[in-house]
């Protein structure tokens, strides 16, 4: 957390280019800190439902990000994430308040340092920040907004100190990325997935060279699980499910948290290597011109390369 309060601190240390990047840039914090004023100290079925009252002024993007609440398994789910939340909350508060209290310059330096790379960036980009019970960064469609937003979670990044250089890359590139492609298909296999989280991870490690892979992946035990003979295994398992629509158990295996697998979301390690892979041949700016017709087949002969 130190590092993430350093690194906070050294964005201010410039002056911002006359024509920054437009960015359209929500802050749920007048509001958290209210929550909070009222819920720290009080007994847990308090906080809870002091909770709720603020998770109902943001339904529309809460309504995005929860567990699926018609289930037990998601109920259960949603209740532990809350409790985890307001358990947390004494120790991280001091980071949400200067992530919120920093959220326009912040967004701004991102944007500008992400729009140098790919300049063809468009202006007005949504983001939102705000608490979102586990999620560090999330693309999600908002009808209220009628646009696809990038909502940056301030408990996870307080928690956990992860690179917002690399957060930032990551989920800017998402967002560009749907911009830029969103006349062409792309969702209906497991091929979309590895693609989108595969070069999104690359572009990241790309803008910055310096970090590690831990910090590229999100995730250590993941990154210690990187290797040559796990790549070469999950290339071949991916291969088998690639033309499988990416929805339920198969795709949480690959790129969820709540995986059934011992190393959880290593669709972004092999999506990673795939494009990686496909790289040496193809430039960053034409990929970006790929529907799935065109990066499905490059994806499955990456996957075979990878697999011997």
């Amino acid at each position: 957390m130190k590092y993430l309060l350093n690194s906070l601190l050294a964005f201010f240390c410039f002056a911002f280019p006359a024509h920054a990047q437009k960015l359209a840039i929500t802050s749920t914090g007048a509001d958290f800190q209210q929550f909070w004023a009222q819920a720290n100290g009080k007994d847990l079925a308090e906080q809870e439902e002091l909770w709720l009252q603020f998770e109902r002024k943001y339904a529309d993007v809460y309504e995005q990000l929860l567990p699926d609440l018609t289930t037990p398994d998601g109920h259960t789910l949603y209740k532990k994430k809350i409790q985890h939340l307001l358990r947390t909350l004494p120790a991280t508060e001091k980071t949400i308040f200067q992530l919120y209290a920093n959220a326009e310059k912040l967004t701004a330096s991102q944007g500008e340092r992400f729009k140098r790379q790919f300049p063809d960036m468009q202006d007005g980009m949504q983001i939102i920040f705000l608490p979102t019970l586990g999620i560090n960064g999330a693309q999600r469609y908002l009808k209220s907004k009628d646009a696809w937003v990038l909502i940056i979670g301030v408990d996870r990044i307080a928690e956990t100190g992860e690179s917002l250089d690399v957060l930032f890359s990551h989920e800017f590139f998402h967002l560009y990325l749907s911009q830029k492609t969103s006349h062409l298909k792309s969702g209906s296999s497991m091929a979309s997935p590895l693609w989108h989280e595969g070069l999104a991870t690359y572009v990241s490690k790309m803008l910055n060279p310096e970090s590690t892979l831990s910090q590229q992946l999100m995730q250590e035990d993941l990154a210690e699980a990187c290797i040559e003979n796990n790549i070469k295994t999950w290339a071949k398992d991916y291969s088998t499910i690639m033309m499988l629509k990416p929805q339920g158990k198969q795709y949480a295996d690959w790129f969820r948290v709540i995986s059934s697998q011992n190393i959880k979301r290593r669709g972004y390690c092999l999506g990673l290597r795939a494009v990686s892979k496909i790289a040496e041949t193809h430039s960053i700016m034409e990929m970006t011109t790929w529907g799935e017709s065109s990066f499905s087949p490059k994806l499955q002969q990456a996957l075979i390369n990878l697999s011997h």
